[in-house]
């Protein structure tokens, strides 16, 4: 005969189980009325119709501007749209959701041989969203491919983490700008909540503390005029996958040297690459609030640095935007990790031990106007070739006139 405790172990081992099972039956919200279970998100989420699944994703993207009531009623608001998975995910949500604001989508050409094969599906998409749309080609954008192609040539002899933060930072300054010269408030991003995690990640590992967590909010006050905003914050990727599947969607794969080494020698990774394979192996094997936890934190971390930062007129990263803390007291290297960081760059560059990391760069030869970056941005600066700089701080010079309104010659 079965003791009462093992009875009760026996029930909450087949209790789950059965749960499970019924869950997973018909759909959780039409009670299998509209359809066929389709689709499970996570491991322990209740299984979907496709019909449901769709209706539950546009409401999520309306409250994601009903919480914040930050954009108001008609006002122009720009779309970045690069022709992939999560843009075209993004356009298909504004126009099905019929949003209060009015917006305007705009794509940035790219080389000429990436333009002969992604031309025409990105401007049959753009024209068939029935939304007001731009093909620009500013002459940053020029400068910003010619800085490419000189990546592709020379990416071997550079650090491959370095390639990917600069390609990200300045595609995102470039999509600022261009959302400035339409006259637009605010401009839409289509970043999902899985790769936020991912950047939250690695925006820790390469030293950027609490502005590693601006990057997984849905707004992200860092660019003012105009202000950047995530709408897909709460859209795992998995979700932009069915969505896309559901709607039969088509997208392009954007191309960048990024990709282009990778494909060519599949044995290089980045920390980027690292951190994703990392979450989703987590996300997929036993841990399916991974991602949700991550991003959780990262909210409460980001509250902290935005209320601690307000009020303050810190100068800012000329390629991340961030605030740029003051020196620090560097009489004991030991007292801080930025101290020792700067203590460090000092005693590499033959300088004064009370000297800053700018202080650092505005010594380097042939440069007239030195751009000003944050610590993490410094040390992407410095790992670059000699070959880069030039090209590179041609690129952030001017970008950081358009964003002051100053005149570029």
């Amino acid at each position: 005969m079965c003791s009462p405790e093992k009875i009760c172990d026996l029930q909450l081992n087949l209790l789950p189980d059965r749960i499970k099972s019924d869950r997973r039956l018909k759909c959780v919200r039409c009670d299998g009325i509209r359809g066929k279970p389709a689709l499970v998100i996570r491991t322990d989420d209740p299984a979907m119709c496709r019909f449901c699944f769709v209706d539950g994703c546009v409401h999520k993207f309306k409250s994601a501007f009903g919480k914040s009531q930050l954009v108001p009623n008609g006002s122009r608001v720009a779309v970045a749209f690069s022709g992939g998975l999560c843009s075209t995910v993004m356009l298909d949500l504004i126009q099905r959701s019929k949003v209060r604001f009015n917006p305007v989508v705009f794509h940035l050409v790219g080389t000429k041989e990436r333009e002969l094969r992604n031309s025409e599906p990105i401007r049959s998409t753009l024209k068939d969203s029935g939304l007001e749309f731009h093909i620009l080609d500013s002459p940053q954008n020029q400068l910003l491919i010619e800085f490419r192609k000189q990546l592709r040539f020379i990416w071997a002899q550079s650090k491959f983490c370095m390639l990917t933060e600069v390609e990200t930072l300045l595609v995102r300054l470039l999509l600022v700008h261009c959302a400035r010269e339409l006259g637009c408030e605010f401009v839409l991003f289509g970043t999902c909540g899985s790769y936020q995690a991912v950047n939250f990640l690695n925006g820790l590992v390469d030293g950027r503390g609490s502005m590693a967590a601006s990057d997984t909010m849905f707004v992200d006050l860092r660019s003012t005029h105009p202000v950047i905003l995530r709408p897909l914050f709460e859209f795992m990727s998995k979700e932009l996958v069915f969505y896309a599947r559901f709607q039969h969607l088509n997208w392009v794969t954007p191309e960048n040297p990024i990709t282009e080494a990778v494909l060519r020698r599949p044995g290089l990774t980045t920390v980027t690459r690292l951190c994703q394979d990392f979450l989703i192996g987590l996300q997929f094997n036993g841990f399916p609030s991974t991602t949700q936890t991550i991003l959780s934190t990262a909210s409460k971390l980001a509250a902290t640095s935005v209320s601690s930062s307000s009020g303050t007129h810190a100068q800012r990263c000329h390629l991340c935007l961030a605030p740029i803390p003051s020196p620090p007291d560097v009489s004991n290297p030991h007292k801080l990790a930025l101290a020792s960081l700067v203590h460090s760059l000092s005693l590499s560059h033959e300088s004064p031990v009370d000297s800053s990391i700018n202080k650092v760069l505005e010594k380097e030869p042939k440069q007239e106007k030195a751009p000003q970056f944050c610590n993490a941005c410094f040390l992407l600066y410095t790992d670059m070739t000699a070959e880069l700089k030039p090209a590179f701080r041609n690129v952030v010079h001017q970008l950081h006139e358009l964003r002051t309104g100053q005149s570029v010659e």
